[in-house]
């Protein structure tokens, strides 16, 4: 099928685009639950972000540390803090929100691979990319990608300047979500215009356009950061925040494992039942399927028509430029960021693959190569992403009440949650510290966290002082940068300060690790997240109403 064929009709579309959503959503939902909710910790971060703008907060002018997403308004931010007021105070909130991000995106992908193949194939591929699990709090990211794969395939199905202007309002939004996803978009557009506009004159107008739309939009954003903090100053902490961000994440190890014992002779789907080899096989793979689908797309004999290959050429592209930044340290947790332009990819491919065109042999030689590589990849999917474990806790393998009733009862813990620790016996030292925090201090009081726990201080429905979700060391050297944080600290009601003791924070951070000194006094350690240890700076001469807790920490409540 071609793009320049008749479009499937919208009922057909609907129908599976409906139930690709019932399938995401249920299949992500009910496998929540357990430590944190169900949650990473990485998670929190954002969500700690989301509850300081939702108690009046805002980026740049209240708090800093957030590397690309602090020019107004910080969509995944305001987002998140849109549902707890909603929706209520709680996990459940926020698990509704990405959750239904991650059905969205997948829904945007299955209709955008309906633009090269015939759409059980794209609902297939749509599946499979679904099942690589994608981290919910990137649901944004793959939002964002579904959204631009689809809107890049009507460009390039129908190259009008009302099409373009769509492009540069996702470029927009993209920018608002994180900037660096208006970068991937912006990749897109201007392949997709330079292949499918046509004449040079009409490129050279819709990209003017597009430019056009996205620095009107802009302006309120860049106002905003000129009031507070300047667009240079702005600039340049946002690239240090890349350069640490890089520095701070590995590449993946290159090479397979072995795995079998004695004489057992090992099938390929042996092989990659082992972790290490699926997450290589599906790393190769992603760097491999753009490089293979751009050789198909530019054989002379390709029977492709060139609106399909136009698609598949900008997606191509946009995969080419974001696999080496998304494919990073934790590699095997990152290929569900890249699901969209996984899935169009592989449509494409499958759809050409299993046309009925060449002779016989060559079609069956075609065909069994790609059955294997497709073998392979499933069960790399499978191993990577947990899928047998997360379809039978889902429900999926079992019946529709079984589904519902899971359901019900992820909506009964979540909803729970985080009032749920703040009272009982906890049961692990961090939720001790989640009910220290929030017994011993007041709503109003803000706390700084001088180490990565990113997860007390939402749970404990507190917000953080001096600027920053949590205050790691290493990535704070600059003087300036702890001069605006200290005197930030000052101006707010900060009774504690939990602080991870090291050493290099006499020269690492010296003014804030002076100014910690001079006005709070440590109150003795507590255990956190197993072996990590924090200690309880409190406040000199603020009175205690108490003490809490084995450790008899003060408290200022």
């Amino acid at each position: 099928m071609s793009v320049d064929a008749p479009r499937p009709s919208w009922i057909w579309l609907a129908v599976l685009g409906a139930a690709l959503f019932v399938f995401v959503f249920f299949y992500r939902f009910n496998t929540l639950g357990g430590a944190l909710g169900g949650f990473d910790d990485d998670h929190f971060v954002p969500l700690a972000y989301a509850k300081q703008v939702q108690a009046g907060d805002q980026p740049l002018r209240d708090f800093t540390g957030l590397g690309l997403q602090g020019a107004w308004p910080s969509l995944t931010f305001e987002l998140s803090a849109a549902a707890q007021s909603l929706l209520g105070n709680t996990l459940r909130s926020e698990a509704l929100l990405a959750v239904t991000g991650l059905g969205v995106a997948s829904v945007l992908t299955f209709l955008a691979g309906t633009y090269v193949a015939a759409p059980p194939v794209a609902f297939a591929t749509a599946i499979g990319a679904a099942l690589l699990a994608t981290r919910l709090y990137n649901f944004p990211k793959v939002l964002v990608l579904g959204a631009a794969v689809l809107m890049l395939a009507r460009y390039a199905r129908s190259p009008t300047r009302r099409s373009v202007v769509v492009l540069g309002v996702l470029t927009v939004v993209a920018f608002l979500f994180r900037h660096d996803y208006a970068v991937y978009v912006g990749a897109g557009i201007l392949a997709v215009v330079a292949l499918a506009a046509g004449r040079v004159g009409t490129a050279v107008t819709h990209l003017g356009v597009c430019a056009l739309v996205v620095g009107l939009l802009l302006v309120p954003s860049a106002v905003f950061v000129q009031r507070h903090g300047g667009l240079i100053s702005y600039v340049q902490d946002s690239i240090v925040a890349v350069e640490q961000e890089s520095r701070r994440t590995e590449r993946i190890d290159p090479g397979f494992v072995s795995h079998g014992e004695g004489e057992r002779r090992l099938t390929v789907l042996d092989f990659l039942d082992e972790e290490q080899n699926a997450v290589q096989w599906l790393y190769y793979a992603h760097l491999l399927l753009p490089m293979l689908v751009l050789v198909m797309s530019l054989w002379p004999r390709s029977s492709w028509s060139p609106v399909v290959r136009h698609a598949l050429i900008v997606w191509a592209v946009m995969a080419l430029v974001v696999a080496p930044l998304f494919l990073r340290g934790n590699t095997g947790a990152r290929f569900g960021d890249m699901a969209p332009l996984t899935a169009v990819l592989l449509a494409g491919v499958c759809s050409r693959v299993f046309q009925r065109s060449g002779g016989t042999l060559l079609r069956v030689s075609r065909i069994s190569f790609a059955l294997l590589l497709l073998a392979g990849s499933v069960q790399s999917v499978w191993a990577v992403g947990g899928a047998t474990h997360d379809l039978d806790e889902s429900g999926w393998v079992h019946s529709p009440m079984y589904i519902l009733n899971q359901a019900s009862r992820r909506w009964t813990d979540l909803g729970a949650l985080p009032d749920a620790y703040w009272t009982g016996e906890p049961d692990s030292p961090s939720i001790g510290a989640v009910q220290y925090l929030h017994a011993c201090t007041r709503a109003s009081d803000r706390v700084l966290v001088i180490s990565y726990q990113p997860e007390l201080l939402p749970l404990a429905d507190r917000r953080f002082a001096a600027g920053r979700a949590s205050l790691i060391p290493g990535l704070l050297t600059d003087d300036e940068h702890q001069r605006r944080l200290v005197e930030r600290w000052n101006r707010e009601s900060v009774p504690l300060v939990l602080v991870e003791p090291a050493e290099e924070h006499v020269y690492e951070i010296p003014i804030v690790h002076e100014h910690l000194i001079e006005r709070y006094v440590d109150s003795g350690p507590m255990t956190i997240n197993g072996d990590v240890v924090l200690h309880v700076y409190a406040e000199r001469g603020r009175p205690a109403s108490g003490t809490f807790g084995p450790g008899a920490w003060p408290c200022f409540r």
